[in-house]
């Protein structure tokens, strides 16, 4: 079960790795081929882009990934899903009628644009989470790996010919057109219409609803910093904080791998494994996370300068803060399940509404004294104060004791490695005995935790 539950998650974090590195060398060559507001621009679609698929979409992709093991007959499940994709679809395209109508904006163009890649991407999700729940995860990759490496090649030639945001944004858009063959192809067998009824539908969007003001939430704690650099700072200072995004990425790519085969592996087995069984794992996993964001942290100052050069070296200070915030942030992932088990939602969207709020407080306030560095500590904070609460709601629910000293003894690591890249300047020697003695650390807990997993596992 272990082994399957690591065999997959590493063939998920290759196609993200994979991913994560065709995007990260697809912002250095705009870089050098469109001014650093175009740059802007890009980043301000990427970041809104979570958050308009949440609001168009309902949350629906994620109840299809819960309600999956709750039907015999898949087809049911999947049948219903489409006649909501089919009427969010229609509801979506009246809603752009009416504005692009009644409601013009500077940048209608942009608009058009992003409606289109929002259809596209969501309904390629769908196609993502089937593979998922199905345990699929070599097709996955297949087909994830295809449309990441078309989409890389689609915006450079954009790029290079047209020397244009928005064309680079029309040629990211079509490879998501590209993928709707595919969701067509593996899709078309499941769907029968005689299979849909109201009662599924109501079944769908009653776990579906409550998830939407907690994804919702949970993207604007994630984007309003974006948000705020751009309205009171400029598509320049926005260019630079998402040049940090661009390395904060591959801790997600890394924690959204290990959720991929988490999820199905939790919901499959919670019913006849231990609690001790996940709560060791989360361990295990966390850690290998701390090593992945102290190395970034460490390093931060000398890949801005390689990659991007001097002009973007001001992201280094932003990319140090939003690692370790990210790295708290990651966490959720784990607590999320027990009271997503219980069908809890309605806390968890509670909570992510409040926090949303108190980030958008946050945000207003650092940004005004400390510019787009007070962006980043606000978000930071904001996840800080997510988790802890999360994982009070989560001990309330569904309790799962979690090893709080090893799991606390990573956080403190990365704290620490934070404070020295954000305030000094060490030579390479120093930075790599820094690194060498943290990895030691991390990798003497994750041994001797590995050690108990493994005569756990043993005696179970």
């Amino acid at each position: 079960m272990v082994k399957s539950l690591v065999k997959k998650s590493s063939v998920y974090l290759f196609a993200k790795v994979i991913a994560a590195a065709f995007s990260f060398f697809t912002l250095p060559i705009l870089v050098r081929l469109l001014s650093q507001e175009d740059i802007g621009l890009i980043v301000y679609f990427n970041a809104i882009v979570p958050m308009a698929i949440a609001i168009v979409f309902l949350g629906t992709e994620g109840a299809m990934v819960r309600l999956y093991f709750e039907y015999k007959n898949k087809d049911i499940l999947f049948s219903n899903i489409f006649i909501l994709i089919i009427m969010i679809l229609l509801i979506s395209s009246i809603a752009l009628i009416i504005q692009s109508n009644y409601f013009v904006l500077d940048d209608q163009i942009f608009v058009y644009i992003l409606f289109a890649y929002v259809i596209f991407s969501g309904i390629k999700n769908y196609l993502l989470s089937y593979f998922r729940i199905q345990e699929k995860a070599k097709t996955f990759f297949s087909i994830f790996v295809i449309l990441t490496i078309l989409g890389f090649v689609f915006q450079v030639v954009a790029g290079l010919e047209f020397k244009d945001p928005y064309y680079v944004l029309i040629a990211k858009t079509m490879i998501e057109i590209l993928a709707i063959a595919f969701v067509i192809y593996y899709f078309y067998n499941h769907i029968n219409l005689k299979l849909v009824s109201t009662e599924v539908l109501k079944n769908i969007l009653k776990y579906a609803l409550p998830i939407l003001p907690y994804s919702l939430a949970l993207y604007a704690i994630n984007t309003t910093d974006k948000i705020f650099v751009k309205y009171y700072l400029g598509l320049e200072e926005t260019a630079i904080y998402g040049i940090a995004f661009t390395f904060v990425a591959t801790i997600s790519i890394f924690s959204s791998s290990i959720d991929m085969a988490w999820g199905p592996y939790f919901y499959k087995n919670i019913e006849h494994k231990k609690k001790e069984h996940f709560s060791r794992l989360t361990t295990l996993s966390y850690g290998l996370l701390s090593i992945l964001v102290v190395i970034i942290i460490i390093f931060s100052k000398d890949i801005v300068l390689l990659v991007y050069g001097q002009e973007y070296l001001q992201s280094s200070y932003i990319l140090s803060i939003l690692m370790f915030g990210t790295f708290i942030y990651a966490f959720y992932l784990f607590p999320v399940k027990s009271i997503n088990y219980k069908k809890k939602n309605s806390y968890t969207a509670i909570l992510a509404v409040i926090i949303m709020i108190i980030n958008i407080v946050l945000n207003y306030i650092f940004i005004i004294a400390l510019g787009s560095i007070g962006c980043a500590i606000a978000t930071t904070l904001s996840n800080v104060l997510f988790v802890l609460a999360l994982l009070y709601i989560a001990e309330k629910t569904f309790p799962i004791t979690y090893e709080y000293l090893p799991l606390i003894s990573f956080v403190l690591i990365v704290f620490v490695n934070l404070i020295i890249s954000y305030f000094f300047d060490f030579s390479l020697a120093y930075k790599l005995f820094i690194l060498f003695i943290s990895i030691a650390i991390i990798l003497s807990l994750l041994f001797y935790k590995y050690k108990e997993f493994k005569i756990y596992e043993e005696q179970s």
